[in-house]
């Protein structure tokens, strides 16, 4: 079968023009609801930003209030800690002086008196000594009193040379003064960790 268009042609082409303009138009429509899905889509991601980043702020500024709290707390542990390291000296002082004070009383002999006990200095070798358990807790130390005979001084020093963790004991002084009274000074070497651990 054959198909006439008996239309004249100025008709046909309006209707042309019209098929023309129908596409034009679902390809517009299409566009426009492309557009429109492209704006909801960044309007969306545009507020959920602005949500996200007030709760990043607020989270930042909880962790800085944080901050400033455990900083505080930070400090106190720091203060207690230099605390506990004075404390931890003072028992390390009375431990020493305890152990000296233990040494000097089972050397001492009936008749002689310790007047002083002071500590000279702090000495990094022992002079002519090799096997020393800590060569810098050395302190030469010295020791002044009086006995009535100076046999006595001898005893003392012969004494204190056998004491763990007393070493090169020299009597520096011992002269009598007055009748039954010789005064005497003795200084040695005195090694904190030795004495301590009682090791000679």
């Amino acid at each position: 079968m054959i198909n006439i268009n008996l239309l004249p042609e100025e008709i046909r082409e309006n209707i042309d023009y019209s098929k023309k303009n129908k596409k034009l138009l679902k390809y517009f429509r299409t566009l426009i609801v492309m557009c429109l899905l492209f704006l909801s889509a960044f309007i969306f991601f545009y507020v959920f930003l602005m949500q996200n980043n007030s709760y990043f702020l607020k989270k930042i500024k909880e962790s800085e209030e944080n901050i400033s709290e455990y900083q505080g707390v930070f400090d106190e542990a720091k203060k207690l800690d230099e605390k506990v390291k004075a404390i931890e000296k003072i028992k390390d002082k009375y431990r020493f002086w305890s152990k000296l004070n233990y040494a000097l009383n089972r050397t001492v002999p009936e008749g002689l008196y310790i007047q002083a006990l002071e500590p000279l200095d702090k000495s990094l070798l022992i002079p002519n000594e090799k096997n020393i358990v800590t060569q810098s807790d050395n302190i030469k130390m010295k020791i002044t009193g009086y006995s009535k005979t100076k046999n006595d001084i001898g005893l003392f020093r012969d004494a204190l040379s056998a004491q763990e963790g007393l070493k090169i004991v020299n009597v520096e002084t011992a002269k009598e003064d007055v009748p039954g009274k010789n005064n005497f000074s003795i200084t040695l070497f005195l090694n904190k960790t030795a004495l301590e651990k009682g090791e000679k």
